[in-house]
């Protein structure tokens, strides 16, 4: 028997439920007839903004992995990448992953392939590896990346310092934050000064 099987939505246009149900009909039969150490390897190509979603979906009815590049650069409009798609299975809780892959290393292998393949850094809101995915914009937790709340914080996992965004819904500690970390400590930046941008904002 062949080491396993990969299948492709080369057009992004499958919804998760249609893949996942046939991704799970696949790995049935595969199992029935004895093969259930063959892979089954999912490669999903990007349209609808679905790619993402569908690649997890293959992969909870049964697919043991992707076949994708660690960015989404590729044919069309590109496909689900492998870093987007292992971050997701970490911050799930997926140890095996942890185990058998660099995840810390991803941000960093993602932005460098984006690099080489185009010429170009990754786009600034691409999640996980773009500029901007460890962004602080609120200072409270469950929304935007808030510094407090049980949520996965990707910026302590990949070990980097997080940019404060300042926008007209920032707290004065988010705005005395943002001028420590541009102009560094100084003793006139204090949380009154803050409440005064605030307001000017």
């Amino acid at each position: 028997r062949p080491f396993g099987l990969i299948f492709e939505d080369a057009t992004g246009k499958y919804l998760p439920i249609q893949m996942g149900a046939w991704t799970k009909a696949t790995r049935k039969i595969m199992d029935s007839c004895g093969w259930s150490n063959g892979k089954l390897l999912a490669h999903i190509h990007e349209k609808w903004g679905y790619s993402g979603n569908v690649q997890l979906e293959c992969i909870i009815n049964g697919a043991d992995g992707v076949w994708a590049s660690v960015c989404d650069e590729g044919a069309a409009l590109g496909h689900a990448s492998s870093s987007i798609t292992l971050m997701n299975l970490v911050r799930f809780g997926n140890k095996k992953v942890l185990k058998n892959y660099n995840c810390s290393y991803l941000r960093t292998a993602a932005r460098n392939v984006t690099e080489i393949t185009t010429g170009n850094e990754a786009f600034s809101r691409q999640p996980i590896y773009g500029e901007r995915a460890l962004d602080l914009v609120f200072d409270f937790g469950g929304i935007a990346g808030g510094i407090e709340g049980d949520d996965f914080n990707l910026v302590k996992f990949f070990n980097e310092k997080p940019i404060v965004r300042i926008n007209t819904l920032s707290s004065e500690n988010n705005i005395l934050t943002r001028m420590k970390d541009v102009f560094g400590d100084q003793p006139i930046f204090t949380l009154e000064i803050a409440k005064q941008m605030k307001r000017e904002m």
